[in-house]
This record gives structure tokens, C-alpha cells and sequence, in this order.
């Protein structure tokens, strides 16, 4: 326009007041072309894991909105599959996904209603919540979930229809993906969480560090506080009663116990046994004793109630056939008792006779050896 001016007439600044004309044009505003796109410019530092999050929606997806949730620091994603996009469920996914790893300080969403409402500002407010909305129709602010609803679907629509249910095929993807090293050379679970999540490959390098073993066992006291063969009470939680006399057998981790009570085997943990004292010689005899088959405590109730009947006991000695016998029953317990196998019969022909047990005080501390000392003269 410039030129076809000068061609027929001029006058001092002829090309600036041009310019000027053309610039005040409303018609020539209104019809100008779009602005040339701007440099990419990325957002502040997010400072910490999960301090800034980025929402986005996908869908409607296989007949199901996903809420995709993105942590800005260390890329961790979490996707939430939901019936319905309204404020309530949002609120409801996110309180979900909150409890697990806590409140952000900041929510980057787009202008959905329901990111508008005002029950959901409500709930930002309510939880000191900062929100920032991106520009309409200009996706690219919001960028960082927009870039992982892509990667989602196309994720998902490569993992195909294998049978399995969505959630499954989803929790497949989430499972591989947090697992995965980002460019920065960690998982995105070890940049939020600062551990590694085990996977089957895992397997492959299963040897535990040998720093951190030694610190576990270092500040971890496994020692066993009973000995196999040592007699003890166990708790008993059936019928009859509380405490029910037996014998160490095997341990099976330092704090559980295979427990020999009668031909029964029962499991308890060290709470729920006490000490049993008894004369040395029967514990001698005790560990001498080979332990018989014995069967597993699986039913508490048949077996309990057989151990709390009175069992008739036959005491006999063998003086004649002609003598009749009689039954002794309810015999009260007694540690120091015992009785044995070849004067409990069913069937005798011999007399009753008394058995007197032990004395019932018990020595808690072994006899000591005296000698007279030895006297440098």
C-alpha cells in the first residue's frame, strides 16, 4: 500500500502515517492472522514428589471415564476409572488416592465443571488446596496430563482384549510403567516412595543387602526363649483347662513352637506358653523319650474335650488272678506324677494297689557340689 502511494503523490512521513492508518483499521484487526506460536516454556519446579499434581480426564474410553492424576516431580501416574465424570466422584477419587500418599499443595487442571464447581473449590478450600485453571481450548498448558492420557490409550489398546478384566489390564500398565526408569535414571515409584517396587524379574536379583541385613539382625533379637524337649504349659483354647501341661518339639520361628500335648501337636507363640517346672530326673527321662507319630491339632473341640473328661485309670499289681480291680477316676493332675505304662491296664487280673508320687517340693536349682577349699599353708 506504501509503494501505491508513492507512485502517484507524497508528502513528509507519508509511510508512518500509512502505518498508523492500517493499524487503527477495526475491519483489519478483526481479520488478521493468528499470532506465530510461542517458545515452549515449562512450569516452576514443583520443589518435592507429589507437591504438584496434574488432572486431566480420558474418555468416554471403553465405556468408562478414567481420571488421570500425574505427579509433576517424579512423573508417578495414577489412573482412577469412573462410571461418571461429576464433582462427586472426583471428589470421591481423589480422597482415595490422598490417603494413600497424601494432600498436594497445588492441582493444575482444565476449565471442566466439574474442576468448577463450587463443591469441588469447596473441597480444594477445605484442604488449603491451591488451583490453578489453564486457558480454554489451549490443552498444551496443561500439557504434562495431556501427554499420559495418550500414553494410557495407546498403552491399553496395545495390551489389547486378553479376557482379562479392565482393571486388571490397567493395573498391569500402572504396575510396568511405575517400575520403569524415567530419563533422570529412577522409577517414578522411587522418586515419590524412594523405593523400588518388586516385580518378577525382581526374582532374577533377589540377594538381599548384606549392610541392611546386618543392621536388621544387629537391632532384632531372634533368639529362642524355649529349648526343644523342655516342658512347658500351653495355652488352651478349648474346653477344659486354661493351661495344659506338654513338651517342646520344634521351633518354628523364634518366636512359634511345635507343642507335644498327648498325641497331638499343637502351634502356639511364646505368649501363650509358661514354663513347667519339673523333678530333673523326669526331665532326663524326658528327652530320652523319642517322640511317637502324633497327629496335628485340627480339631479343637474333639480333642479338648477328650483331655478334659476323666480318664478311668486301673492301678494293678500282679498278685493273682483271683483278686478283683477297680477303676480310679478323676486322678488330679500332678506335674511331679507319673505313672507307668505297665501298671496302667484295662484289662488285669491282678489286685489294686497305691502309687505315692514324688515328693511334691521341687528343686529349682541344682544340688551343689561341697568340697573343702584349698588352703595354701
Amino acid at each position: 500500500m506504501k509503494q501505491l502511494a508513492r507512485r502517484y503523490l507524497w508528502w513528509p512521513k507519508l509511510d508512518k502515517e500509512i502505518e498508523e492508518t492500517v493499524k487503527l483499521c477495526s475491519a483489519c484487526q478483526e481479520s488478521a492472522k493468528a499470532p506465530p506460536a510461542s517458545k515452549s516454556a515449562s512450569w516452576s519446579w514443583p520443589g518435592g514428589p507429589w507437591k504438584r499434581l496434574h488432572l486431566d480426564f480420558a474418555g468416554p474410553y471403553l465405556g468408562k471415564m478414567f481420571l488421570i492424576i500425574v505427579d509433576a516431580y517424579s512423573k508417578f501416574i495414577d489412573i482412577v476409572p469412573m462410571t461418571s465424570a461429576t464433582s462427586a466422584t472426583t471428589i470421591a477419587a481423589l480422597r482415595h488416592t490422598f490417603s494413600y500418599f497424601g494432600l498436594p499443595e497445588h492441582l493444575v487442571t482444565d476449565n471442566g465443571t466439574q474442576f468448577t464447581s463450587a463443591e469441588f473449590q469447596k473441597f480444594l478450600r477445605d484442604n488449603f488446596i491451591q488451583h490453578t485453571t489453564t486457558a480454554p481450548d489451549h490443552p498444551a498448558t496443561n500439557g504434562l496430563a495431556e501427554r499420559y492420557v495418550g500414553d494410557f490409550k495407546d498403552k491399553l489398546s496395545k495390551i489389547g482384549n486378553t479376557g482379562e478384566p479392565l482393571q486388571t489390564r490397567l493395573d498391569r500398565y500402572l504396575l510396568t510403567y511405575r517400575a520403569t526408569p524415567t530419563s533422570l535414571g529412577k522409577t517414578p515409584s522411587e522418586l515419590l516412595m524412594n523405593r523400588q517396587p518388586r516385580l518378577r524379574l525382581s526374582a532374577l536379583r533377589s540377594s538381599p543387602n548384606k549392610q541392611e541385613v546386618k543392621i536388621f539382625q544387629d537391632n532384632v533379637d531372634n533368639k529362642p526363649r524355649y529349648l526343644n524337649d523342655q516342658p512347658v504349659f500351653a495355652r488352651n483354647f478349648g474346653k477344659g483347662a486354661k493351661w495344659v501341661p506338654g513338651t517342646i518339639i520344634g521351633t518354628i520361628s523364634p518366636r512359634n513352637y511345635d507343642i507335644q500335648v498327648g498325641d497331638v501337636v499343637w502351634k502356639r507363640h511364646e505368649e501363650q506358653l509358661r514354663t513347667r517346672f519339673i523333678p530333673s530326673n523326669q526331665f532326663t527321662n524326658l528327652q530320652s523319650v523319642s517322640h511317637p507319630e502324633m497327629r496335628l491339632e485340627t480339631d479343637f473341640q474333639e480333642h479338648l474335650s477328650d483331655m478334659s473328661s476323666p480318664v478311668p485309670v486301673t492301678l494293678t499289681t500282679s498278685q493273682g488272678p483271683s483278686q478283683t480291680h477297680e477303676e480310679v477316676k478323676d486322678l488330679p493332675k500332678d506335674d511331679s506324677m507319673d505313672i507307668e505304662p505297665s501298671i496302667l491296664t484295662e484289662d488285669s487280673s491282678a489286685i489294686p494297689s497305691t502309687v505315692f508320687p514324688d515328693s511334691p517340693y521341687l528343686r529349682r536349682y541344682p544340688q551343689r557340689n561341697r568340697k573343702p577349699p584349698d588352703r595354701f599353708y
